[in-house]
């Protein structure tokens, strides 16, 4: 078994790399972890859209999409375009940050910028 060392940054070493990982005291291991996108931030409808786009106060990192057409619909966030099925769809976002989500023309839908 590799020697674990304590390193005077509160960070742990295993096998002299770097981690952020601590023991649990049962002979493992745990590492912290951060829930991002799972709360509603700002939520908008197609009624809030100027020319098909909706724009939100800040960048969209996560977002959740509803819509009720029968056939998947092409929503576009951060230049990406993401083919959303029908219902309810979260993810997060890559891309090139923006405020804005363009929507297709004539689909009611539900748009949440998620944080």
């Amino acid at each position: 078994m590799p020697t674990v060392e304590y390193d005077q940054n509160a960070h742990y070493t295993k096998d002299k790399k770097s981690t952020v990982s601590k023991p649990d005291g049962k002979g493992g291991w745990v590492t912290p972890v951060e829930i991002n996108g799972s709360i509603v931030q700002e939520q908008k409808a197609e009624a809030d859209a100027v020319d098909n786009v909706i724009t939100f106060s800040e960048p969209v990192s996560v977002i959740e999409i509803y819509h009720d057409a029968a056939t998947r619909q092409q929503f576009i966030v951060n230049g990406i375009t993401l083919y959303v099925p029908p219902g309810s769809y979260r993810t997060p976002v890559g891309g090139t940050p923006s405020n804005q989500v363009i929507i297709p023309a004539g689909v009611s839908c539900i748009v949440g910028r998620l944080v």
